[in-house]
């Protein structure tokens, strides 16, 4: 998110809040209808309480910082896509907790298995402001007070930013590697579940209020491109490196870079003339 910050003109906030109407859509699908659908899913499919305490945090994370090259790539607002990744990583804090904590305690057999572990929501929120909000919140200033400084290290920047996930990834492998063998396959079918719904509902939202293509192309991509990162980070550190948690978000990380790379050119094809 460092490397989103340093991209950041006050231009770009000024020309998506003279229109908020794209901004407060793109929220509630990725605050309050993609959660709402996550619970469905959840109750639908029955995944065990791991894996669904794993889908509930990816419906609880901001947007993720590669929300933005997918969205340019099918032809989106990029601006509105900066500020929806930007805004969702600033108020995570509140937002990721209470909402992880709020749809998760419905799902019964997920509610019990999360009293086993040390879920203080001040904790995380402590974990949140350390990983994302203070770089994004460093990077806005390196790019208004340093911004030829910032365009020189932005690429670099987001190109370590993949190698450290990366080593993420590699990381809750190794310590879950049992759990990572004997529920992959059903792991990626609820992602593959959730993902694509995301995307989805983040377009039809946006469609049925009546907001242009380009709008509805970015708010369905920040709706299914999810902080991974963040919630792999979380798992490890709060979930007692749950597997099947760890597992839900690894594939998440993995899998929504090819999702949204297809939905991306999806959205290119069928709007085309647009």
């Amino acid at each position: 998110m460092f490397g989103v910050a340093l991209g950041l003109k006050k231009e770009t906030f000024v020309s998506v809040f003279q229109k908020p109407k794209a901004l407060l859509v793109g929220l509630l699908s990725q605050w309050i209808l993609l959660p709402l659908f996550c619970l469905l899913l959840v109750f639908l499919l029955k995944p065990s309480p791991g894996i669904a305490l794993g889908m509930f945090l990816m419906a609880a994370v901001p947007g993720g910082n590669v929300s933005n090259y997918i969205s340019k790539l099918s032809g989106g607002n990029i601006e509105l896509s900066v500020v929806l990744t930007v805004i969702s990583t600033l108020l995570a804090l509140f937002i990721t907790p209470l909402n992880f904590s709020f749809w998760s305690s419905f799902y019964e057999p997920a509610n019990v298995f999360q009293k086993s572990f040390n879920l203080d929501p001040v904790h995380v929120a402590e974990s949140i402001i350390y990983l994302t909000v203070i770089p994004v919140l460093v990077g806005m200033l390196i790019s208004k007070f340093k911004a030829k400084w910032a365009a020189a290290i932005e690429k670099p920047v987001n190109l370590l930013s993949g190698i450290i996930f990366l080593g993420f990834l590699v990381m809750a492998f190794v310590q879950n590697k049992e759990a990572f063998v004997a529920h992959a396959g059903k792991a990626f079918l609820y992602v593959l579940a959730l993902n694509f719904g995301a995307f989805i509902i983040g377009y039809t939202s946006a469609a049925i209020a009546g907001l242009k293509p380009a709008d509805r192309k970015t708010i369905s991509v920040e709706t299914g491109i999810q902080n991974a990162g963040l919630a792999l980070i979380l798992i490890l550190q709060f979930f007692n490196k749950n597997g099947e948690a760890a597992l839900t978000a690894a594939i998440w990380g993995i899998w929504h870079i090819f999702s949204g790379i297809i939905w991306a050119l999806f959205l290119r094809a069928i709007h085309r003339n647009s």
